[in-house]
């Protein structure tokens, strides 16, 4: 018997499949006018660096070497990137705080840069062959605060940065932004829902609970989850009744043989 060994080559993804774009700042609320131009952050999220030079972006027009190449810059592992609509990175740079490693492309760098609307809009990333990397679409902008990812291209919760949170902090502008240049982030380990103590409070016996509104809420700090609420060591009159995610209403009705804490 003749046996055939057929090979296959595996498949790699092109490296420039590590970069993400993990935000977007399209309406600056900053009155330095040489620092309130749209800018967008580029995240290296493998394990190998990667030289962007002739790599391109766009609006929502979608074209391929829209904005011009990129000038050479290896981008290494974990580091991320700012490409920036000012004409130089220099009061960027100092109202952000920025370390010297962070690359900021400015404006002058590339031929074009395609305004981010902000009532919404997109930023397209292409490699130096003109194939798309990334998208970041993106809605109705909040004057200052930027647009943000995790890593993995989920949205951060709220969509929007938080002062405080994930990295982000307020520029040093009179009239501050909100965001994290520079700074990318892992999807936090998931954490426990916790509860919002609700009361504690004394029903008369015979009295439904469903007259009033007897309510526990919880909340899940991991986007995306469902919260499945229940009772437990709980009288037989007394149920938990789940009105909308992490939100429970009790109803039940006790009787005199009721009567103590529950």
């Amino acid at each position: 018997m003749i046996k055939t060994l057929l090979l296959f080559p595996a498949l790699a993804l092109p490296l420039s499949a590590q970069l993400r774009i993990t935000e977007v700042m399209s309406n600056s609320n900053h009155s330095d006018t040489a620092a309130n131009g749209d800018w967008f952050e580029i995240t290296n999220t493998g394990s190998t660096a990667i030289n962007i030079a002739g790599y391109s972006f766009d609006d929502d027009d979608r074209l391929a070497g829209a904005s011009g190449g990129f000038p050479a810059y290896v981008l290494q592992s974990g580091a991320s990137m700012i490409v920036l609509n000012d004409a130089s990175d220099n009061t960027f740079r100092s109202l952000w705080n920025l370390d010297l490693p962070i690359r900021v492309i400015a404006n002058a760098e590339i031929s074009n840069f395609p305004g981010l609307g902000s009532a919404g809009d997109e930023v397209n990333l292409f490699n130096n062959s003109g194939g798309l990397v990334d998208r970041f679409t993106f809605g109705a902008a909040t004057e200052g605060f930027s647009f943000a990812k995790y890593n993995d291209g989920q949205s951060v919760p709220g969509g929007l940065s938080s002062n405080g949170v994930l990295g982000a902090y307020e520029s040093d502008d009179p009239s501050d932004d909100i965001a994290s240049p520079g700074i990318s982030s892992d999807v936090p380990a998931p954490l426990p829902p916790f509860f919002v103590m609700p009361f504690q409070t004394s029903v008369i016996a015979g009295s439904s609970l469903s007259a009033s509104e007897y309510r526990v809420r919880s909340i899940d700090p991991n986007p995306g989850d469902t919260i499945s609420l229940s009772l437990s060591n709980a009288p037989a009159w007394l149920s938990l009744i789940s009105v909308s995610n992490g939100i429970g209403r009790f109803t039940g009705t006790p009787t005199n043989n009721d009567i103590g804490s529950h």
